[in-house]
């Protein structure tokens, strides 16, 4: 699998790989150890403080700016969120022009968001994997890249689309769970949607058991409308819920940018908020629209379990924390509830 992702990301011996996110992690181990060492690379793995990520959600920003420039990577991977912010360094000529390759995944990403790197001319490519299938199944590639997918399938892998959308991996996968009863198939239904094009490329829809189905009987991927909004430079985190609801909701936490700025000027945090997604509503079809939404008493971070390692929300925590906020919003009849 490394060799795969070696030659995909054509890794060489020039290369400065750095080592950004926690080694505990399957996709930094294969991607930032040991595939710059099958190439020869030199692998950078600086002290978490020099890094500017405090905890699981916070990032001293001029700090990881300083990072990037004292060490000068070529290549790095990195999760949906921390692309937001390359991509706000680069917008401001704060971000060095030393990469070649920089692979994002672990969450959905907006299109959005991959519209303004490739605008900024950032080598951003984006993959897919589960650690049941030794961490990357398929990857965008210089020269072989497709703009919203995840890239075409490594030579170790197997992808095929069952009847009703999952994805299904077969190739380079584990042996079964640990304790369990279920002997292994040689293939793992991923709980994954997407679709495969014409030329090989894999798209990702959503996951199978989040799929919101409004009272309406339109389907929409959460994670979908999620990346879209947290795409939005107002916006540092959101849950999307809905199934078998009127319209999908969401709960909201402001960036940090914007809670800075309603400080110093004094404007009203709920405006500029309302603002944002209506920014975002304008670029979704009507069933998808976030009608309502909730701000968030705090971010979201594994520390309150409302985060999983790889950061995604755990919606069902989140619902937890806010069930009387939730029920009460869907009770009243205002286009926005705070």
């Amino acid at each position: 699998m490394a060799q795969s992702l070696a030659e995909a990301s054509e890794a060489t011996g020039q290369d400065r790989a750095l080592a950004l996110l926690p080694l505990s992690t399957l996709l930094e181990n294969i991607g930032s150890i040991y595939v710059p060492v099958l190439a020869g690379a030199q692998i950078i793995v600086p002290d978490p403080i020099e890094t500017g990520l405090l905890g699981s959600s916070h990032i001293d920003v001029q700090a990881f700016s300083t990072m990037l420039h004292k060490y000068q990577p070529t290549t790095m991977i990195l999760p949906p969120q921390l692309l937001k912010l390359v991509v706000g360094l680069a917008s401001q000529q704060l971000f060095p022009d030393s990469f070649r390759y920089i692979a994002v995944g672990g969450a959905p990403i907006g299109k959005t968001l991959l519209d303004q790197a490739e605008a900024l001319n950032l080598p951003v490519f984006q993959g897919y994997g589960l650690s049941e299938a030794c961490s990357v199944l398929s990857v965008n590639r210089p020269g072989e890249q497709r703009s919203g997918s995840v890239g075409k399938p490594l030579p170790h892998a197997d992808i095929n689309i069952s009847d009703d959308g999952e994805i299904i991996a077969s190739g380079t996968i584990f042996n079964g769970y640990l304790n369990s009863t279920k002997e292994p198939s040689g293939e793992l239904a991923t709980g994954d949607l997407g679709y495969i094009d014409d030329d090989g490329y894999l798209f990702i829809t959503g996951r199978k058991k989040d799929t919101i189905i409004t009272d309406y009987g339109r389907n929409s991927a959460p994670e979908w409308l999620e990346s879209e909004l947290q795409a939005h430079p107002d916006i540092g985190q959101a849950a999307v819920f809905g199934n078998h609801k009127p319209w999908p909701s969401a709960m909201l936490v402001p960036s940090a940018a914007l809670t800075h700025r309603c400080r110093e000027n004094d404007i009203s945090l709920v405006n500029e908020l309302n603002n944002a997604v209506d920014d975002i509503n304008h670029q979704l079809p009507d069933y998808a629209q976030i009608r309502r939404f909730l701000i968030a008493d705090q971010p979201f971070n594994m520390k309150n379990s409302e985060l999983t390692g790889n950061g995604r929300p755990r919606r069902d925590v989140i619902a937890q924390h806010y069930a009387d906020e939730i029920t009460a919003m869907y009770e009243e009849n205002n286009e926005y509830v705070l």
